[in-house]
């Protein structure tokens, strides 16, 4: 079983911990305790992320696609889906008052990834309402990576982005890439990601695999000009 992957690629991110470390929310209720303090496990906080980041993805699809266009794990991505989240504080759900939420953007970076993905109608939408945001870009740093497994099998890593968080389904189909990982590793290096890390490296991978392919991949998507007769 993989818990946890040491291989031959440094990570640029490091390994996740705890992605809700407190949700803290104040009680507008004079009668009742001001605050009220509520502490996720990591299974429970990242489901919580993932429902969340499907919720901005939803609200805000072309915003979202934006964001995912960024280099992944870049000052500049961090600080567009944090900004992106937080102006969708109704995707948190029925919390009253102020809340307080601290957080690694990448785990709400992948969630918008596997809106997408699970969503493909709402991808092709959005790739043509707003084609800026899906310009091909070379994969750099820990996405060369990503790339090289989404290259290897895309089903299998569909598998992975698709299945639900914190669940038996997700680490089989985890375990089930183990190859692929393996054959995408530069020789003499180390590679350090847990389970987790490793989803969501993946799902972003997989969304800009299929959203924004290299331009000679995209020419051959395209349908062939046929010759008119007349």
């Amino acid at each position: 079983m993989l818990t946890r992957l040491v291989l031959a690629f440094a990570l640029l991110a490091s390994p996740f911990a705890a992605v809700v470390e407190e949700l803290r929310t104040t009680n507008p209720d004079s009668y009742s305790p001001d605050t009220k303090q509520v502490t996720l496990d990591e299974d429970q906080a990242r489901k919580f992320l993932d429902d969340f980041a499907r919720c901005v993805a939803r609200m805000q699809p072309r915003k979202a696609a934006a964001v995912l266009a960024l280099p992944y794990g870049s000052d500049q991505q961090r600080k567009a889906a944090g900004e992106l989240a937080f102006s969708e504080s109704d995707c948190l759900g029925p919390y009253s008052g102020s809340l307080e939420l601290k957080t690694d953007p990448r785990p709400l970076v992948a969630g918008m990834a596997e809106y997408f993905l699970i969503n493909p109608g709402k991808l092709a939408d959005i790739r043509r309402r707003d084609p800026q945001s899906f310009v091909y870009a070379e994969p750099v740093g820990v996405e060369n990576f990503g790339d090289c497994v989404v290259g290897q099998n895309p089903a299998a890593v569909a598998s992975l982005a698709t299945s639900k968080v914190a669940t038996v389904a997700e680490s089989v189909a985890a375990d089930a890439l183990v190859p692929e990982l393996e054959q995408c590793v530069t020789t003499g290096r180390t590679l350090a990601l847990d389970r987790t890390a490793l989803r969501e490296l993946l799902s972003v991978s997989l969304y800009k695999h299929l959203a924004m392919p290299p331009p000679a991949a995209a020419a051959a998507q395209a349908p062939a000009d046929r010759p008119t007769h007349d």
